[in-house]
């Protein structure tokens, strides 16, 4: 295969890819595409939700039959949720008109009176009404194991729906060996949707990240119902060894730590198989700054419904490593039918804040009675599968430069609570002098420096990680409100800068980006523009692509064209797209 260059057509100039031999494409196997199922149905050459109902298109000479409707219906084979199309004549449903004359109106089924009101009876049954505020909600699992072979393993699931896609992730503290899949399941333990899991990376814990595209609306219902299950599987459990039902997260986005509660009792059985789980976010009045606890046990209040009205429960927030030091003490009654246990950690102190932010805290729930139990866990930076990247160019400098310059950062939370980043820049204009992570402005002109990274720089990398964040920087990260600034020598404020921005998990943009930039031309280009882009080809020659260009001032998106380059030469040159905005996504088939 010959090598791929990429480059971009502005106008009359061009900004180059990174050089062929740097561009990182990745074969994707089949098995990916075919964890991607839609348990919808085909018809017409269009895919239909479950629940949809429609009127057909047979095309020319036909047309849409307005008098038949057509019914994607759910059914189930083998465990897993599939679409069948039932379709019927629905002329006989048509009301009875009232009138002497009436008329049948273009693209109707049914005859209706000049004055009467249109009713559709192919539209009238089927649909699941959209839930206006799902746009964008966030939702949690306490994954416990189901096959009680052991009770050290839980797992977290973190779920954000966006739209009809939903992001998921799921840790486990310890990791589980031989991890074959997530599933979905419904009430009746019907396989709704799964994706292969491929394996940790670490023997200490596991984090497992997917997608679940285009889910249909009936599922949907049921997710923000507390219908629905995640399910880890594995090949010595293949029906599921770790089980959660989702439920809407309470704080939703505002949640930054959180901690997983492993009971105490060293019994196996399935009377003890429980855990829990604290959410934990911020309040801040003026300088003062509180935490909200939402701590939410799983198979311990339900024992105690028939023996105690209330329940005594302490909770302790104490620091780790060396010598354990208790930090607060919160005793209250607890009412056995009570799901949540809200407590309020009034005017944390700027040590305790730091201890937060940097993982050194742990909380212990003891719930007292004759059936004790205490549930202990560390308390970490929300966990998940976000990805966040900061795209750095000229134009988006404090002064606007126009020198060729480009950069992209990546940036993730370590085990141990650590902001890992990994920071790359190119054809900067003179000697770097600083490369800082930066905060929110302080005043007016005055932006908050949260570290320099100068130190880890060496030929247009810096890598490594930040130990000493606090709280503002973890929120400041949740939020996409830090930025990365690089000045030179040239430019004291700054010759390229980007803001830190969470994406939610997408695979094919899982690898680190390579660079557009101008710098890159014979002759260089001195735009403020640069780009990132991210190549996969896979088995039947296929190149799935997305660039993304930055800079960019106006509305200038549709003055670019991707151009594709087999060689250096123009003997294997392609137009690809051009762009919407500042964007191109796309599958194409050489």
């Amino acid at each position: 295969m010959w090598p791929i260059c990429l480059c971009l057509l502005i106008l009359q100039s061009t900004v180059f890819a990174d050089r062929a031999d740097r561009v990182p494409l990745k074969e994707h196997g089949v098995q990916r595409v075919k964890n991607r199922l839609f348990p919808g149905c085909s018809f017409g050459g269009f895919v239909h939700e479950l629940g949809d109902t429609w009127n057909p298109d047979l095309g020319s000479p036909f047309g849409i039959l307005h008098c038949v409707r057509c019914e994607c219906l759910t059914i189930t084979k083998k465990r897993r949720v599939v679409g069948k199309t039932k379709c019927q004549n629905i002329k006989r449903d048509c009301p009875e008109p009232l009138c002497k004359e009436p008329v049948l109106l273009p693209g109707q089924c049914c005859k209706t009176c000049p004055t009467q009101e249109y009713s559709n009876p192919a539209n009238s049954e089927g649909l699941v009404p959209e839930n206006p505020q799902s746009h964008h909600q966030e939702f949690y699992s306490l994954l416990t194991d189901v096959s009680f072979t052991t009770k050290d393993v839980l797992g977290r699931g973190y779920f954000t729906l966006e739209e009809s896609v939903l992001c998921f992730s799921i840790v486990c503290e310890r990791a589980l060996l031989e991890v074959t899949s997530v599933q979905f399941l419904d009430a009746d333990s019907n396989i709704l949707y799964e994706q292969n899991a491929t394996q940790p990376t670490a023997a200490a814990s596991m984090k497992v990240c997917g997608t679940w595209e285009h889910i249909p609306r009936v599922y949907k219902a049921a997710l923000l119902s507390g219908g629905l299950r995640a399910v880890l599987t594995t090949e010595s459990f293949p029906d599921g060894q770790l089980e959660g039902t989702i439920h809407v997260n309470e704080l939703d986005s505002q949640e930054i730590f959180s901690a997983v509660l492993h009971s105490d009792i060293s019994k196996l059985d399935e009377e003890t198989a429980s855990g829990g789980i604290t959410m934990i976010s911020l309040e801040k009045n003026g300088d003062i700054e509180h935490a909200i606890f939402l701590v939410k046990l799983h198979n311990v209040f339900e024992k105690y419904q028939k023996q105690l009205d209330t329940i005594p429960v302490t909770i302790t927030v104490s620091r780790t490593g060396g010598r354990q030091q208790r930090i607060n003490i919160i005793n209250m009654q607890i009412i056995p039918q009570q799901a949540t246990i809200r407590f309020r950690w009034e005017a944390m102190t700027n040590q305790e804040l730091r201890w937060l932010a940097r993982q050194q805290l742990s909380l212990s729930v003891n719930v007292q009675g004759a059936l004790a139990e205490t549930f202990n866990g560390i308390i970490k930076i929300k966990q998940t599968c976000t990805a966040f990247r900061a795209a750095l160019s000229g134009g988006d400098a404090l002064i606007s430069s126009s020198t060729g310059a480009g950069g992209t950062a990546d940036f993730s939370i370590g085990d141990n609570g650590a902001l890992l980043y990994r920071i790359h820049i190119m054809g900067m204009s003179s000697p770097v002098t600083a490369i800082t992570i930066e905060g929110e402005t302080i005043k007016q002109g005055q932006i908050r420096i949260v570290s320099n990274f100068v130190r880890s720089y060496s030929d247009g990398w810096a890598e490594g990680a930040f130990h000493k964040q606090n709280t503002k920087e973890v929120e400041a990260l949740l939020s996409n409100k830090l930025f990365i600034n690089v000045a030179t020598e040239r430019f004291s404020d700054g010759e390229i800068r980007g803001q830190v921005v969470g994406e939610m998990f997408q695979e094919d943009r899982s690898e680190f980006p390579f660079l557009l930039t101008g710098s890159e031309m014979e002759p260089v280009v001195r735009t403020p523009i640069a780009g990132q882009a991210w190549i996969s080809i896979n088995k039947l020659c296929q190149i799935h692509y997305e660039i993304i260009l930055h800079g960019i001032t106006g509305n200038r998106g549709n003055e670019f064209v991707a151009v594709i380059y087999a060689d250096t030469t123009e003997q294997h040159k392609r137009n690809l797209i051009t762009f919407n905005r500042n964007r191109v996504n796309i599958l194409q088939l050489f």
